[in-house]
């Protein structure tokens, strides 16, 4: 079993609140794009349905929180890789230090077998 690091759990986190939070301010939008796209010509919105005090804090706070997020979805998806490239580097170099402990192991039985020999042929 793979065990995930604590990289990927933040990163996980950090894209289902930038995804929860784009699609919240998407919603707010899209149910009222004449806060954002004003009509042409004119100065007042005459809308009722324009937005309240609280429906702006609703907007602001989740498009804020949606750059937030995706900031450190980028920046955890940065940090899980170089140390993927970390680890995967320690990996290779474990592996050469124990082929090399294995040559070195095997020069020295090849070593006591021809000292053995020596011995029995004298």
């Amino acid at each position: 079993m793979v065990q995930k690091s604590g990289y990927t759990k933040t990163r996980n986190i950090f894209l289902a609140i930038f995804l929860l939070s784009t699609v919240v301010s998407l919603f707010l939008v899209i149910r009222n794009p004449s806060m954002i796209f004003p009509p042409p010509g004119m100065s007042v919105d005459p809308n009722p349905e324009a937005p309240t005090f609280g429906g702006w804090v609703a907007i602001i706070s989740s498009c804020v929180t949606s750059i937030v997020t995706l900031v450190g979805f980028v920046s955890t998806t940065i940090l899980a890789w170089r140390k993927e490239a970390r680890e995967k580097e320690d990996r290779e170099l474990e592996r050469k230090r124990k082929e090399i402990e294995l040559e070195k192991q095997r020069l020295e039985l090849e070593k006591v077998r021809a000292e053995q020999k020596d011995q029995v042929q004298k």
